[in-house]
């Protein structure tokens, strides 16, 4: 869903701060949700502007990796045969960080670099056929 275009939101603003009716009557006139209203007064009083958030605000920690991004391409390049936890235990030696290892597959994503390494066989499910196969048809 697209955001509302920048003039429709100052106009939204304005017009509450003007005093032209309260948030139901503000929201009624330009056709939003009463809850849109509240949110955009909020952000103008926190932020001091209108303008959508957009996508690229991103919310919770920065990743722990984002500093080291350069040391993991170099250990990926140096051992291309190592496991997740063996890149995991290089990645702490070398900088103190114990990192698990869905951070680093994450990380190996947004760097798109491939891990196929598996420190477990794969287990394949085995065919079977049996002894005991019956033919229909006519005697």
């Amino acid at each position: 869903m697209r955001a509302y275009p920048i003039e429709l939101r100052q106009r939204i603003v304005d017009a509450y701060l003007h005093r032209e009716g309260s948030i139901r009557q503000v929201a009624e006139r330009f056709q939003v949700a009463r809850s849109y209203v509240q949110t955009l007064l909020k952000q103008y009083r926190e932020r001091g502007h209108v303008r959508p958030l957009g996508s690229h605000t991103r919310r919770g920690k920065p990743p722990i990796l984002q500093d080291h991004e350069a040391l993991v391409r170099e250990l990926v390049a140096q051992h291309n045969d190592a496991t997740l936890s063996e890149l995991c235990q290089m990645i702490e030696t070398r900088t103190g960080l114990r990192v698990a290892q869905s951070t680093l597959h994450r990380c190996l994503a947004r760097l798109q670099l491939t891990r196929k390494k598996n420190s477990r066989p794969v287990k394949r499910p085995r065919h079977h056929v049996s002894n005991n196969a019956v033919s229909i048809g006519s005697k």
